[in-house]
């Protein structure tokens, strides 16, 4: 290419190089591996304290308070027949047992609609992303 002015003097040409062709794209194999995320939420706990539990643990339950019932009514009717057992000593053991197994007992009331704070288990792992590259030949 030839560049020139409007003065006298004259600029020598330029010569551009020949543009090369581009070397071919690097040929790149990507491996991308990836495990997703995991949220777990466990409400059993609380749905528990909110006496909204699943059949088998009431069921459970139940029976445990059943057991536990038992355990103590053999409890209570062997102290009294040792109590019958020692009626010649001073008192009215008749009497005395009468008035025991007729009072009422007074059961605890609690009202729980609220769970207790941190009740509710969460767990997250987060995802996790594996990318390799390996140029290829």
């Amino acid at each position: 290419m030839k560049v020139s002015t409007t003065s006298m003097h004259t600029v020598p040409m330029i010569h551009q190089k020949s543009e090369a062709r581009p070397a071919p794209p690097e040929r790149v194999e990507i491996q991308i591996e990836r495990t997703p995320s995991k949220l777990t939420i466990d409400q059993t706990k609380a749905w528990e304290e909110m006496n909204l539990k699943s059949i088998l643990k009431r069921t459970k339950d139940e029976a445990d308070k059943g057991r536990q019932a038992v355990l103590e009514s053999i409890q209570r009717a062997v102290q009294q027949g040792e109590e019958l057992m020692k009626i010649e000593n001073k008192g009215n053991v008749i009497a005395d047992q009468a008035k025991r197994n007729t009072e009422k007992q007074i059961h605890p009331s609690n009202i729980a609609f609220i769970p207790s704070p941190f009740s509710v288990k969460i767990d997250y792992q987060p995802a996790k992303l594996l990318i390799s590259t390996t140029k290829m030949n």
